[in-house]
């Protein structure tokens, strides 16, 4: 455990992470795992349990102009959660930030388990929330042979997967279930001038339509 976060990344290429177990860190952002303007980065095998801040796994590549690549895989996300600090209060799973140009951030997301991670917005935010997973800012994901489940927004009306801010998910053979409220939102509350999309092959969602 750590008290600024486990692993920090800035503006590294070809970085490959596996056999990891990072726990009980506490982080503004990112308290497992952060980082920005990264490419090529591969993680695998790696668990991040019981980490405290604004959602255990967060890499982006916000003000980015050329593209970004990533694979995760065989990870499992548990049991993340907001601690007691007001600037770290919202927990979550994991969030994968794009850029403000399209196109700009692209990946995988591989066998992962994303389960028991809690999130507690501030009370005067609008709906939408996300617990476990959190695609946006145009960015473009693949989620392949996962499960997500168990995943529960406090307070307010959320999802376990949230998709917005231009950002494409494309989920293939997986399970999201068990989730509080809804297992997938698009779009956002407040109003976005980009479409979230969200392509659904050969999964289960809990509730079909109803649970989106």
């Amino acid at each position: 455990g750590h008290s600024e976060g486990g692993i920090y990344l800035i503006e590294n290429t070809s970085i490959n992470l596996k056999k990891m177990k990072i726990s009980n860190c506490i982080g503004t952002n990112g308290p497992g795992i952060a980082g920005v303007y990264n490419d090529s980065v591969y993680i695998s095998e790696t668990l991040l349990l019981n980490n405290k801040g604004n959602y255990a796994l967060r890499l982006s590549n916000t003000l980015g102009t050329q593209n970004k690549i990533f694979e995760y895989k065989n990870c499992i996300i548990n049991n993340n959660a907001p601690d007691n600090n007001p600037e770290t209060a919202f927990g979550g799973g994991i969030i994968l930030l794009g850029s403000l140009t399209p196109n700009t951030y692209t990946g995988k997301v591989i066998n992962f388990q994303i389960t028991e991670n809690l999130a507690a917005p501030d009370p005067i935010w609008p709906p939408g929330a996300a617990a476990g997973l959190i695609i946006t800012d145009n960015a473009k994901v693949d989620l392949i042979n996962s499960t997500i489940s168990k995943n529960i927004v406090d307070g307010i009306e959320g999802s376990a997967v949230s998709v917005n801010k231009g950002a494409v998910l494309s989920v293939y053979n997986s399970i999201l279930y068990g989730d509080s409220l809804y297992e997938l939102s698009l779009g956002r509350a407040s109003g976005s001038p980009d479409p979230a999309i969200a392509n659904v092959c050969y999964s289960n969602i809990e509730g079909g339509e109803a649970g989106v």
